[in-house]
């Protein structure tokens, strides 16, 4: 009836961001013919998301065997959509394992989720499939698996693009905001040329009548950047690699330097979660820590101590 069509969808629709999949196992109309209006508009209302698993192709059918042929499939599939989405995590190490074929007669494939780390059984996972033909599929459903994590190269080659460009503008900008906040301090003893170079980076950085109170906002011509998510993060931890490299490069260069001490696990945390607050807007940042932001006197220091100190400054806001 209506009210079963309903619901079921309902509880498919609940679950769609999981790792599960609903599917319809009975049903009084197998022919639309004989469904209401309302039904089959309630179908067609939710076919544009949901359609794989509300148009079993044998809607008659209440046997399980007819039933399973038909989801197992849909959940490698969705296993498969979450992993490349980047909700499920599965162990990289295992996948590659599997893809050359060796499989062990009891293994579980390993998930870790938003809702903690799971397994599945691999035979349940092909449970569609005879015994002696499961390898061969567990085989060719994990390459094809590794194949979509692993792209072709060109998600790294612009994830670092992006990255090299994001490292060079936050130095061309940390050195810019160096200069305006050093400037500003004893703007009454500058030389002509400094004055000249204090006008231009109150021009470019939009400051009037003394007014400072964005000197200091990190700029980001990446924010409406049209990349893929995989491709975001992998700039972002990039970044965050050369950014202890050189870290180390400094402490290991001025190791009495208390401005070249490891980062804190906080800092790190903030480094990957950044935050900003622009002018009547605040709020956190799904791409880069280059849109962090710092205020106040903190960027009043000595040039020599190098852009490390700028990106703890910025960090511990």
């Amino acid at each position: 009836d209506e009210f079963g069509l309903f619901a079921g969808i309902a509880v498919v629709r609940e679950f769609k961001n999981h790792i599960t999949v609903g599917i319809p196992a009975t049903l009084n109309k197998a022919d639309r013919g004989a469904m209401s209006a309302n039904s089959l508009f309630y179908e067609w209302l939710n076919s544009y998301d949901i359609k794989d698993a509300i148009e079993r192709p044998d809607r008659a059918s209440k046997k399980w065997d007819d039933i399973v042929k038909f989801a197992a499939p849909l959940l490698r599939k969705r296993i498969g959509n979450q992993t490349e989405s980047g909700n499920v995590t599965l162990s990289y190490e295992q996948l590659l394992t599997l893809a050359d074929g060796l499989i062990k007669e009891d293994e579980s494939l390993k998930l870790a989720t938003t809702f903690g780390d799971r397994s599945l059984p691999l035979s349940a996972l092909f449970i569609d499939t005879l015994a002696d033909n499961r390898p061969e599929q567990v085989k060719k459903w994990t390459n094809e698996l590794v194949a979509a994590l692993a792209g072709n190269g060109a998600d790294a080659e612009k994830a670092i693009e992006v990255s090299a460009i994001l490292w060079q503008k936050y130095l061309d900008d940390f050195v810019d905001r160096i200069d305006l906040s050093e400037y500003a301090s004893r703007e009454s003893e500058l030389t002509d040329e400094e004055r000249e170079r204090f006008n231009e980076l109150k021009e470019k950085y939009s400051v009037k009548d003394g007014n400072f109170e964005n000197e200091f906002s990190v700029q980001n011509s990446f924010e409406k950047s049209t990349a893929s998510r995989f491709t975001i993060r992998l700039a972002v931890l990039h970044l965050m690699a050369k950014a202890s490299i050189e870290m180390l490069r400094c402490s290991q260069a001025a190791p009495n330097s208390e401005f070249y001490t490891d980062l804190t696990d906080r800092e790190r945390l903030n480094l990957l979660f950044p935050f900003y607050n622009f002018k009547k807007k605040s709020g956190s940042l799904s791409f880069c820590p280059c849109m962090l932001l710092a205020s106040g006197q903190s960027f009043l220091i000595r040039r020599e101590s190098g852009w490390l100190l700028t990106l703890r400054s910025l960090i511990k806001r």
